[in-house]
């Protein structure tokens, strides 16, 4: 069974001039580490949520209009919350956990329009990867991969297919520490089960969509679009 367990509006924000500088928070030992390298923002971006509203609650412009979706098994309802206690940008970040799902685990998404039955796009043409902060909590001692994912109207669940969610996807290596992870756009794959099976459409972008398994205290934070120079720019995590 799935269960929608959440739902808020993102902080929308359009920076196109100088890079902020990360600053983190991990003043207690329930933070994770700070990243080994706190590199500035790239300054062509799209901040789609930097949970510094507090209360998830944020404006909507620069052509989006996005909501958090949180799904679970219904074997238990992870907890959540937009927290000061630990942060990777700014002062919030999104502190996500769960004991233990029974079944296939849980997920995250973050719509860039708000669905209304059914998905909608988003024209992401301006831009050529989306970036956010991931780690674990330090009682979640096991490093390991979490599916990162972005859907289309041809992927998205109720949209254009007949088996749906085969996002466009890659695997990222999540710990104890801050790291930034940035999805390049051209090196997201579908898994090949899906039916249609594709191209990414960037002017049909639906949703970010992690995979949160079964046990999990994880941490997220600072999504953004990016507009990366692919020739010059270091590959990211």
């Amino acid at each position: 069974m799935k269960a929608k367990w959440f739902f808020a509006c993102c902080t929308l924000v359009f920076a196109a001039c100088d890079a902020r500088t990360v600053e983190t928070i991990s003043a207690t030992p329930e933070c994770p580490l700070p990243p080994l390298e706190t590199a500035a923002l790239s300054p062509v971006q799209l901040v789609v949520d930097d949970l510094e509203d507090a209360d998830t609650v944020g404006l909507k412009n620069g052509g989006l209009a996005g909501d958090w979706e949180f799904w679970n098994d219904g074997t238990l309802t992870p907890s959540f919350q937009a927290s000061n206690q630990c942060a990777a940008v700014g002062k919030f970040a999104l502190h996500i956990r769960s004991p233990g799902q029974k079944d296939w685990g849980a997920s995250a998404s973050l719509f860039f329009a708000p669905p209304k039955g059914r998905p909608l796009p988003f024209d992401s043409s301006a831009w050529n990867a989306i970036s956010f902060y991931m780690a674990l909590s330090p009682s979640d001692t096991v490093e390991r991969n979490f599916g990162a994912s972005v859907s289309t109207m041809e992927t998205a669940w109720n949209g254009r297919c007949t088996s749906c969610v085969d996002n466009f996807s890659r695997q990222v290596w999540v710990t104890n520490r801050w790291q930034r992870y940035v999805l390049r756009f051209d090196d997201l794959k579908q898994q090949g089960w899906g039916k249609p099976q594709t191209t990414l459409k960037l002017n049909q972008l639906v949703q970010l969509h992690i995979a949160l398994e079964k046990n999990f205290d994880v941490w997220i934070d600072q999504i953004q679009f990016e507009r990366l120079n692919l020739t010059t720019d270091a590959e990211a995590p």
